[in-house]
């Protein structure tokens, strides 16, 4: 059975289809460790005047 979820700013179908098809995909147990020991995100990644802008 299909599930749908609407993903803001996609406005082809054929797009949300690409997109929801990750949900299909099935990750090896060496890749999910490898990405578990991946450091975590760190800094800015918005310049000053982007933050205000998205913090309205």
């Amino acid at each position: 059975m299909a599930r749908w979820a609407p993903i803001p700013g996609t406005k082809r179908v054929a797009r949300g289809e690409e997109n929801t098809a990750a949900g299909r995909l099935q990750l090896s147990a060496e890749v999910l460790a490898r990405l578990s020991s991946l450091p975590p995100a760190v800094g800015d990644t918005h310049r000053e005047a982007g933050t205000r802008m998205l913090e309205r």
